[in-house]
């Protein structure tokens, strides 16, 4: 199992040509998007920010205790 926080966009395509291999039992992505309004007002984006040794702390023991 691999966990990342990145920065940037994520190729979704380059991620499911990496992990697509018969070893491989399943590949489970969650894909969201940004709804274009919110409370009346027209939304371009989202920004989201980590306290990043925790963040990674966290992935890390979730996956530990999905495999």
């Amino acid at each position: 199992m691999r966990t990342a926080l990145v920065g940037g966009a994520i190729d979704v395509g380059a991620i499911v040509h990496e992990l697509n291999a018969p070893e491989n039992g399943a590949l489970s992505l969650f894909i969201g998007t940004v709804r274009n309004v919110n409370d009346g007002r027209s939304v371009d984006g989202i920004e989201y920010n980590a306290y990043a040794p925790m963040a990674e702390r966290e992935l890390r023991e979730l996956a530990q205790e999905a495999s």
